[in-house]
């Protein structure tokens, strides 16, 4: 009841600044008081509390009209208010939606998701450069048509797809005349890896330098299909194809050595299971290395580790994901009031007294300021939405700061990794290092080192990071022993799954030079140059590989020591 009369007031008087301040005294109440069983509250109060930051953006006259409007469609109100980052403008998002209610009308609020993942894509220019060429999105207001019109067309049905998934779709710069092709040529074919095989490679243009056929035509989806590409266009390809079908997809690259490689994301499923594939088009040279994905909503770049998490909130249902919202920023709330106060000031000011909030629903006593309580918030967000990523990287904050005890900080490590670790490693691994590398006693710091080395134990890639990370750590605390093994062990073991074990390999010659033993730098890449493996793509892609990095170190080693036919002899095998 306060909040609406907030709002209604602010619609009557215009004034935000009052309007601001009651809002931020209900949702400290709810935060102190609340019981998080039933989360509705807090999504009220958290929902009530970004809409009227966001409406200081906006001029009297349509902070009203929105008022009004999300008045009538809250659904689409809390879904596209609680999507919004706070590194956004949400001047630029709203006006995106007004021009979708200026053609649409009320239609928009009948696809809340799809709707919210529009805004927050199109609140600035959107364009995709591939190498030589450049593609251009058509409007938010064509592409809000095209996915409405061809809804039963469509893999995935964009009514119950969550937003944050949504933006991975409606981020497609093919245009509308291209995607209604690219459906009639592929409707409802989630094959997306075979998207990418199926455009021919120009050999002609890498190894010549003639001009591209698709660049010379005009670039566009039949073209690059009739006239072929290099992998940015197969990759471009296939993801636009996947789009234009409703399929959340990715761009995905990554720098190897000298040479880079796109290939594809997308999300599978099988019945009612759905994953991440980031191996469609992926070079066997590629493999252990982390994908790069722009993100559409802010156009930073993100990992594909980030991405493949988003699967987690498809059988989530919605108000569950705002609920997760809602207590993670209770939780921001709290943190902001126990770093910014004083204790004693911090005691005569917070909590608030609870007699305004019913009994029912309400705490026996009353929610305190403190890191505990930060984290139950969390947690009960977490409960309610494993897949809200937020919740992770506070805690994983909280841990860089120095905030949480061991105790915390081993109870947390644990329920990531049993929640996400066996399906998730990329994330789960991405969380916890900086936690773990943050444990002062370093036989404890050492102990997790070897549960996350055990957790990895399929990926190859993923423990020998591990590994490096625990030879760092025994590094920094002056056991060259133990951390010469990590490095050791992890060249050994690893030096054909993935780049990790180049960079242990480097570690290694570090402290040979240092505790002048040079003469052993020779053999460390001779047994590594005999067990690795020649790669089976063609030289410019092989630059990025353990075999090519090692070659070079190799040979590099043999000169120094004045054995310059046999570095030519290294360097002639790699093709000179």
């Amino acid at each position: 009841d306060r909040i609406d009369e907030a709002f209604d007031a602010l619609a009557e008087t215009g004034d935000l600044d009052r309007a601001r301040v009651t809002l931020g005294e209900i949702f400290d109440l709810v935060i102190a008081h609340a019981d998080t069983r039933d989360p509705t509250v807090f999504v009220k109060a958290a929902y009530a509390v970004r809409l009227t930051d966001q409406l200081d953006t906006l001029s009297p006259a349509n902070r009203n009209d929105l008022l009004t409007f999300f008045g009538a469609h809250e659904r689409l109100g809390q879904t596209l208010a609680m999507l919004i980052r706070s590194e956004e403008n949400p001047k630029k998002v709203y006006a995106v939606l007004q021009g979708l209610r200026d053609r649409f009308g009320d239609k928009v609020a009948a696809y809340p998701s799809l709707t919210a993942a529009i805004c927050v894509v199109r609140d600035r220019p959107l364009q995709h450069r591939i190498n030589e060429n450049t593609a251009t999105a058509d409007t938010p207001e064509a592409i809000f048509d095209y996915f409405t019109r061809n809804e039963d067309r469509l893999v995935y049905p964009i009514a119950t797809i969550p937003a944050e998934l949504l933006v991975y779709v409606v981020d497609t710069t093919a245009k509308v005349s291209e995607m209604e092709w690219a459906l009639s040529q592929y409707r409802r074919d989630k094959r997306v890896g075979n998207r990418f095989f199926e455009i021919q490679y120009d050999t002609r243009h890498v190894q010549q330098g003639t001009p591209k056929k698709i660049t010379e035509e005009g670039f566009n989806l039949p073209n690059i299909k009739r006239f072929g590409g290099i992998c940015a266009d197969q990759a471009y390809f296939a993801v636009s194809v996947a789009k234009a079908q409703g399929i959340p997809s990715a761009y995905t690259w990554a720098q190897a050595g000298t040479s880079a490689h796109a290939w594809v994301g997308y999300l599978d499923s099988r019945g009612r299971r759905a994953w991440w594939d980031f191996d469609a088009g992926r070079y066997e040279d590629y493999q252990g290395l982390r994908g790069r994905v722009v993100n559409p909503q802010t156009g930073r770049m993100t990992s594909d580790a980030s991405v493949a998490m988003l699967s987690r909130l498809i059988p989530v249902k919605a108000r569950d994901r705002l609920a997760a919202v809602a207590l993670v920023d209770a939780a921001d709330r709290l943190a902001e009031l126990r770093r910014a106060m004083s204790s004693d000031d911090l005691a005569s000011a917070y909590p608030p007294p609870g007699d305004e909030l019913p009994v029912r629903g309400r705490l026996k006593k009353p929610r305190l300021a403190t890191v505990d309580e930060e984290l139950d918030l969390v947690e009960a967000g977490l409960r309610r939405s494993p897949g809200y990523q937020r919740s992770w990287t506070i805690v994983a904050s909280m841990s860089k700061r120095n905030e949480l005890s061991l105790k915390q900080k081993k109870y947390w490590a644990a329920a990531l990794m049993r929640m996400c670790g066996s399906d998730y490693p990329d994330f789960t691994l991405a969380i916890l290092k900086p936690m773990v590398a943050s444990i002062e006693d370093k036989r404890e710091q050492n102990r997790m080192w070897n549960n996350l080395f055990d957790m990895c134990d399929k990926r190859p890639d993923l423990a020998a990071e591990v590994r490096i990370a625990q030879g760092d750590m025994w590094r920094k605390h002056d056991n060259k022993d133990f951390a010469w093994k990590c490095y050791e062990d992890t060249a050994r073991r690893y030096v054909n799954d993935g780049p990790f074990a180049v960079t242990a390999m480097d570690r290694c010659e570090a402290m040979l030079r240092r505790s002048n033993r040079t003469q052993h730098i020779i053999p460390l890449y001779e047994e590594a140059w005999k067990n690795v493996e020649r790669p089976t793509s063609s030289l410019f892609f092989s630059k990025g590989s353990n075999w090519y990095k090692i070659g070079k170190r190799y040979a590099r080693a043999l000169k120094e020591a004045g054995r310059e036919n046999d570095a030519k002899i290294v360097l002639q095998s790699m093709g000179g």
